[in-house]
């Protein structure tokens, strides 16, 4: 039996927790964790897309599980989409653990998630959602990102967070509100490196735009500053 210890960083490791709770180092059974027990499973579920994607005569097909478009040809981007998968598979998983029902399956098709229409959704499936985004946007990297009830008092405490989150009776009844360290203006959470690397990211946009062919105007300049500020708010 294989076995994993994730250990949360220390920073946010009880935030949102009740009063009086403790945050524990958690030992993990592997194959619980992770639906096909093995990256063997990820691997048939790409070459069964890629041969139906070549039997059509085509180029491009979507990841199995996640979605995302690739194509047949890219293998260093199969094999990293090929550990995108493994993950989310896995994320559900460790989700289930902790997340209250409501909040469950973890939708990790990005299909499913842009057909979401977010503005009928009630305040806790709203969370959901914002939750659901911040992990896709960790590439489904649960060895790291807050568990679910950490990320719900770290949104409900954000000043940019939706009012209709902040003030719903039945999220404040199940999560204590407190800041989070790394959750960003639009509730997605970083880490330092993801930080930075956005920030480096930002920092090769002009040349980029000259590249391109576009001259530097002062929207841009606006832009850039405007990003450099709400990378420099996130809470660390």
């Amino acid at each position: 039996m294989k076995y994993f210890k994730i250990t949360y960083n220390t920073s946010w490791r009880t935030a949102g927790l009740p009063e009086g709770g403790q945050a524990k180092e958690i030992i993990m059974d592997f194959s619980q964790l992770c639906a096909c027990e093995s990256e063997k499973y990820v691997a048939e579920l790409f070459e069964q897309e890629e041969t139906q994607v070549l039997l059509r005569g085509e180029r491009l097909g979507h990841a199995p599980i996640i979605g995302t478009l690739f194509s047949v040809w890219d293998e260093p981007d199969i094999a990293n989409l090929k550990q995108q998968v493994w993950r989310a598979l896995g994320a559900q998983k460790w989700h289930e653990r902790h997340a209250p029902p409501w909040a469950v399956p973890l939708r990790v098709s990005h299909a499913e998630l842009d057909e979401i229409d977010y503005w009928n959704l009630s305040p806790p499936q709203q969370l959901r959602y914002y939750f659901e985004i911040s992990l896709q946007n960790s590439r489904w990297n649960f060895w790291v990102h807050p568990i679910f009830p950490i990320y719900a008092g770290g949104a409900m405490a954000h000043p940019d967070a939706p009012d209709e989150i902040r003030n719903d009776r039945e999220l404040r009844a199940q999560f204590r509100a407190k800041a989070l360290p790394g959750l960003d203006w639009g509730l997605c959470w970083r880490t330092p490196e993801m930080i930075e690397e956005y920030r480096q990211h930002i920092a090769g946009l002009p040349a980029h735009w000259r590249a391109m062919g576009y001259a530097e105007s002062e929207e841009q300049l606006i832009f850039l500053a405007g990003q450099h500020a709400k990378l420099d708010s996130i809470s660390r």
